[in-house]
């Protein structure tokens, strides 16, 4: 057993626990994706400040469930809202969300090398 396993509560199919790591102020579409790309499940870890905090993204495999359901993609604007804003929004919601796959890019969806932007299509797909 690790010094973490009754921290990192989300599990793969092969009993790994998968980590994604993030900053609040990056945008949400990101961290969806990189979700996305480990599989769908994952201890994501969120740097805020001087805090680290921590959200387990799981599966949902239908059924009912108290957890409020953000899933209808088109009822999302755009993926542009910081991480940190959900998990402010995600700590009214005790029972959790259910989220979209991915979500759409918006106008502040992009990616930075230096301060230079980088165009989202020449970025090669992770999945």
């Amino acid at each position: 057993m690790g010094l973490l396993d009754d921290v990192l509560t989300v599990r793969d199919e092969q009993g790994n626990c998968p980590i994604v790591v993030a900053l609040g102020e990056e945008k949400l579409y990101f961290l969806v994706e990189r979700v996305k790309a480990i599989g769908g499940c994952a201890n994501i870890l969120i740097k805020m400040g001087d805090q680290v905090t921590m959200i387990a993204s799981e599966h949902f495999n239908g059924g009912t469930s108290d957890a409020e359901d953000l899933s209808d993609i088109s009822e999302w604007e755009n993926g542009d809202t910081t991480i940190a804003m959900f998990v402010t929004y995600l700590r009214t919601k005790p029972n959790g969300v259910i989220m979209p796959r991915s979500l759409p890019k918006g106008p502040e969806t992009k990616m930075l090398l230096g301060e230079k932007p980088v165009s989202m299509e020449s970025i090669p797909a992770l999945v």
